[in-house]
C-alpha cells in the first residue's frame, strides 16, 4: 500500500510516481547540508545574516524543486545540495579566513592557476577530487527516463537567478544599504553565498567588457595638466633595477609568536630601519602577484576581483617599461617560471619590455621545491648583466620565487629558525623570508659594487599565507573588521598589517632612502621620480600637480583606504575623505579600463606618438618547456610479481634523484606501459598499480617522454624469478629482495669494514641457501646472518669498484643464474 506522501508526489502528466523521490527529499536536501554550511562558516569566523541565510535557502529550494522532475531518485538531490553548500557557503568562509576575501568568479582562472603551482601529491590529490566530484555529480544529475524536460527546467531556474541576480542585489543595496559599499565580507554575509556570487559573476562581465567613451575619460581628465611621459633634454639615464620579493613581508609583527632570530637578514632590517619603515600598501592577499606586478609598473589600481594580466590588459600601456625603453634603455624582465603562466607572455610586451627571461631562459641548479632558488636567480641575472653586449642603459626587472608558498627549501638550507608556540607553516616561512632576504642582499651588494650608481627598488607583492591551525594573524590581533554589528566603531579604522609589504630604495651612491608610505600603483612614480627632474612621467604625477592625491587612496580587499592625518586608514562608512577618495580612484579606474582595453581617449589626449604603437618582445628559451636529467634511480632490480616499494593505497613506486626537470615528462617502461611521473624539486616518483607491476619483463628500458615528444632513456630493469627460485640441485635455492651499495662513486670507500675493506650485502628471500655468488664476474666467498649474505671487496675486487660502470651480481644453483642485481658505479665527484 503507498503513503499519502507517495500517492501526493506524483506528475500531474500522467499520474505516474516519482521513482521514490518525495518533498521530504527536497526539504532534507536543502535543509541538512545548509545547516552543515552555515555551521563550518561560523566556526571559521563567517556570519551569515539572517537575510543571508533566507537567500541561500530559497536560491537552493528552487533548484531543487525543478530538479525534483528529472531526478531518478534522491541522491540527485542531495547532490546539489552538498555542492551548493559546499562551494557557495562553506568554500567562501574558507577562502575569507585564508585570504581576507570571499571566492569570486574570477576565481575560476586563479583555480587552474592554483593547480599549475601545486606540485607532487598534492597537485594530483587536487585533481582526483576535482575528477571524482565531476564523475559523481554527471552520474547524479543524469535524468530518468523522460525526465531531459525537468533537466532543462533545473537549468532555466539556474539562468534565470544568474541573469537575475545583479538586479536582486541592487534592489537590496537600495532597501537596506551596507555599511561599507566596497567590503566584499559584508556583501556576502548580508547576501548569502549563492547570490554574491552570482552578483559577482555579472560584476566581474561588466568589468571586463566596459570601455569607457569618450566624456567619460574626459571627465577623468578634468583639471589635470598634461604629464610629460617622454624624458627632457637634460635627462641623464643610471642603470635601474627593479625587484619583486615573492611573499616579502615582516613576521616580527606577530607578535602572539617569538621567533630565535629576526626573519630578515640583518642587512635587510639595518635597510628597513634606515628606510624609516617605508613600505608599499599591496592590492592583495597571499597570491595574484600578477596584479602587484601590474600596479607597481602601469601606475594605474589593479581590479577589484580579476587578474590585470588576464582580465584586462588587451593594448599596448604608458607602463614603467614603456616610458624607460621610450628613453633609451633595455628593459628585460627575469622571471624563473613558466612564461605563460598569469599571461606574462602576452602582458609584458604590452607593458613595454623588450626582452623576457623566463623558466627557459635559467639553469635550474638549485631548487627550492619546484622553484629556482633566490640566490640561484640573482646570480644567473647578474651573469646576465655581465655579459650584455647592448650599450643601452638597464632597465632590469627580476621576481623572484623561492619564498613562494608552501616555503619549501633544499636540504642544504636547513632551518634557521625555531617559533614558539608552535606553527609549523609560520615556522617554514620565516625560515623561507630568512634565505630570499638574504640572496636579495647579496643581489644589491653585488649591483653596488659593479654600478655605484644604479637605482635599486626592492618590495614585496603580498603578505604570506599561514594557514588555520592556529591562524598566526588572528592570534596576533591583525585581521580585518568583517563584522557589522559595531555600528559604535569610529567611520576610520587603522590599516591592518596585512596591507603593508617593504619597500627599500637604494638611490645610488646616496644608499637607502626613506620614501614613506605608498600604494603599489605608485611605485613607477617614485623610480621615475629619482632618475631626476627631467625624467618622464606618470598619470600620478598629473594628480599631484592639479591638487589630487591620488597615491592616498587605496582599495585593499574590498576596503577603501585613505592617507589621513600621517596614517593609512579604513572607511566603514560615510566620511568625506572617503567619498573623496571613492571618487579619485574611480577616475583612476576609468584611466585604466581606457588605456588597458578601451579606445585609448587618454592618448589621443595626451598628444604623443607612439606610446600606443605595439613593441616586439624576445622571449628567451635556453633550454626546452620539457626536459629530464637523471641521477640516480631505483629500485632496478625486481622480483617478478612481487611488490617494491609498497605504498599505502597499494601502489608499488619507483623514486628517482634529478640533476634538473622542466615540464611535466612522463615515464615510459617498455613499449606501451606509460604512467604520470611526479616531481617535487629535485625529486621524483613513479607509481604502478598491481596489474601494471605484473606487467614489467626483465630488459624493459625506463624513458621519460614529454607531451611535445622529447624523450631520454633512463635505465633498464632486472627481473628476477618470483620468490625463490629451487634448481634441480638438492638443497640449494635462491632469490634477492634487496641489495647495497645500489651506488657509490668510483674511488671513493663505502661501507669499510673493521678490517679496512668494503663490503657489500644482499637481503635473501626466504629459504636461501646453498647458491653460488658472483661478483664482476668472479665467485666470491660469502656469510649468512638473519637472511642477509655479505661479501668483502678483495684485491681481485677492487678493480671493478674503482671505474664507472655497472657491476653484475648474480646468484646460481648448478651452474645456472637464478637471480640478479647490479651495482652502479658512478664518476668520481668533480674537485
Amino acid at each position: 500500500m503507498s503513503t499519502a506522501e507517495d500517492r501526493g508526489t506524483t506528475l500531474a502528466s500522467g499520474g505516474h510516481r516519482d521513482h521514490g523521490v518525495g518533498w521530504r527529499h527536497v526539504a532534507w536536501a536543502a535543509a541538512v547540508p545548509l545547516a552543515a554550511a552555515w555551521l563550518a562558516a561560523a566556526a571559521l569566523g563567517t556570519r551569515y545574516s539572517p537575510w543571508g541565510l533566507a537567500l541561500d535557502g530559497l536560491v537552493l529550494l528552487t533548484l531543487l524543486v525543478a530538479l525534483r522532475l528529472s531526478a531518478r531518485g534522491p541522491i540527485a538531490l542531495w547532490m546539489t545540495g552538498v555542492l551548493y553548500a559546499l562551494l557557495l557557503v562553506a568554500a567562501p568562509a574558507f577562502k575569507v579566513a585564508q585570504l581576507q576575501q570571499p571566492v569570486l568568479a574570477a576565481d575560476a582562472t586563479a583555480l587552474v592557476a592554483l593547480l599549475q603551482v601545486l606540485s607532487g601529491w598534492r597537485l594530483w590529490l587536487a585533481a582526483a577530487l576535482l575528477a571524482g566530484v565531476a564523475l559523481l555529480a554527471a552520474w547524479a544529475w543524469w535524468p530518468r527516463r523522460g525526465g531531459w524536460l525537468g533537466l532543462l527546467l533545473a537549468a532555466g531556474v539556474a539562468a534565470g537567478w544568474l541573469l537575475g541576480a545583479a538586479w536582486l542585489d541592487g534592489q537590496l543595496d537600495r532597501a537596506a544599504p551596507l555599511a561599507s559599499p566596497d567590503n566584499l565580507i559584508e556583501r556576502l554575509e548580508r547576501r548569502g553565498g549563492g547570490l554574491f556570487l552570482m552578483a559577482d559573476f555579472a560584476h566581474y562581465r561588466r568589468e571586463k567588457a566596459s570601455v569607457p567613451g569618450a566624456a567619460a575619460v574626459a571627465r577623468a581628465l578634468d583639471g589635470l595638466s598634461r604629464p610629460r611621459m617622454l624624458a627632457g633634454p637634460g635627462f641623464r639615464p643610471r642603470n635601474v633595477h627593479v625587484v619583486l620579493i615573492e611573499t616579502a613581508w615582516d613576521p616580527l609583527q606577530l607578535g602572539h609568536f617569538r621567533f630565535s632570530r629576526d626573519p630578515f637578514d640583518p642587512r635587510f632590517r639595518r635597510a628597513m630601519e634606515q628606510s624609516k619603515d617605508s613600505a608599499v600598501l599591496v592590492p592583495g592577499f597571499g597570491g595574484a602577484t600578477a596584479n602587484a606586478e601590474f600596479e607597481a609598473l602601469c601606475g594605474l589600481p589593479a581590479t577589484r576581483d580579476q587578474v590585470a594580466f588576464e582580465h584586462t590588459l588587451a593594448k599596448p600601456m604608458p607602463c614603467l617599461p614603456r616610458l624607460l625603453r621610450q628613453a633609451g634603455y633595455l628593459a628585460t624582465a627575469s622571471h624563473p617560471y613558466h612564461a605563460g603562466f598569469w599571461s606574462r607572455d602576452q602582458a609584458y610586451p604590452l607593458l613595454g619590455f623588450e626582452r623576457y627571461y623566463p623558466v627557459n631562459a635559467f639553469e635550474l641548479d638549485d631548487l627550492d621545491g619546484m622553484f629556482l632558488a633566490d640566490a640561484s636567480t640573482y646570480r644567473q641575472v647578474l651573469a646576465r648583466l655581465e655579459q650584455e653586449s647592448d650599450p643601452r642603459p638597464q632597465f632590469n626587472y627580476v621576481v623572484s620565487l623561492s619564498s613562494h608558498y608552501p616555503y619549501e627549501r633544499a636540504a642544504h638550507r636547513p632551518d634557521r629558525i625555531a617559533v614558539t608556540p608552535q606553527a609549523p607553516l609560520l615556522e617554514a616561512y620565516a625560515n623561507a623570508i630568512a634565505y630570499s632576504t638574504q640572496a636579495f642582499m647579496d643581489y644589491v651588494q653585488e649591483v653596488q659594487a659593479r654600478d655605484p650608481d644604479a637605482l635599486v627598488v626592492g618590495f614585496g607583492d603580498h603578505a604570506p599565507v599561514l594557514g588555520q591551525a592556529p591562524d598566526p594573524y588572528e592570534l596576533s590581533g591583525i585581521v580585518l573588521p568583517t563584522r557589522r554589528d559595531s555600528v559604535a566603531e569610529p567611520p576610520l579604522m587603522a590599516l591592518p598589517a596585512l596591507a603593508r609589504v617593504p619597500l627599500l630604495v637604494f638611490d645610488g651612491r646616496k644608499g637607502v632612502v626613506p620614501v614613506g608610505e605608498i600604494p603599489m600603483f605608485a611605485i613607477s612614480d617614485l623610480v621615475l621620480s629619482r632618475l631626476g627632474e627631467d625624467a618622464p612621467r606618470t598619470w600620478l604625477s598629473a594628480f599631484r600637480e592639479a591638487g589630487l592625491h591620488a597615491d592616498r587612496t587605496r582599495l585593499f580587499l574590498g576596503h577603501t583606504t585613505v592617507r589621513r592625518g600621517g596614517h593609512w586608514q579604513l572607511c566603514r562608512g560615510p566620511h568625506p575623505d572617503c567619498e573623496a577618495a571613492r571618487s579619485l580612484r574611480e577616475r583612476l579606474v576609468t584611466l585604466r579600463q581606457d588605456l588597458a582595453r578601451g579606445d585609448q581617449h587618454a592618448l589621443s589626449w595626451l598628444q604623443i606618438a607612439g606610446l600606443s604603437a605595439p613593441t616586439g618582445m624576445q622571449v628567451e628559451k635556453r633550454f626546452a618547456d620539457c626536459d629530464l636529467q637523471v641521477d640516480a634511480w631505483g629500485p632496478d632490480s625486481l622480483v617478478q610479481g612481487q611488490d617494491f616499494n609498497p605504498q599505502a593505497d597499494g601502489s608499488n613506486t619507483f623514486w628517482f634523484r634529478l640533476a634538473s626537470a622542466r615540464g611535466q615528462p612522463r615515464l615510459r617502461i617498455g613499449q606501451d606501459l606509460d604512467v604520470p611521473l611526479t616531481i617535487a624539486g629535485l625529486n621524483g616518483s613513479a607509481s604502478l598499480d598491481p596489474g601494471q607491476r605484473d606487467r614489467l619483463r626483465d630488459g624493459d628500458a625506463l624513458a621519460w617522454v614529454c607531451p611535445d615528444g622529447r624523450q631520454g632513456q633512463i635505465g633498464r630493469l632486472s627481473m628476477q624469478p618470483a620468490n625463490v627460485t629451487a634448481s634441480a640441485q638438492a638443497g640449494c635455492a635462491a632469490g634477492i629482495k634487496d641489495f647495497g651499495p645500489r651506488e657509490l662513486r668510483a674511488g671513493e670507500p663505502f661501507n669499510v669494514q673493521p678490517d679496512g675493506r668494503p663490503a657489500g650485502w644482499l637481503a635473501l628471500s626466504p629459504g636461501s641457501q646453498g647458491f653460488e655468488l658472483t661478483v664482476a664476474g668472479q665467485v666470491v666467498d660469502y656469510s649468512i646472518s638473519d637472511q642477509v649474505a655479505s661479501f668483502t671487496v678483495d684485491e681481485a675486487l677492487a678493480p671493478a669498484f674503482a671505474q664507472p660502470g655497472h657491476i653484475p651480481v648474480a646468484l646460481a644453483c648448478a651452474g645456472k643464474v637464478v637471480a640478479r642485481a647490479r651495482i652502479t658505479v658512478l664518476d668520481p665527484a668533480p674537485r
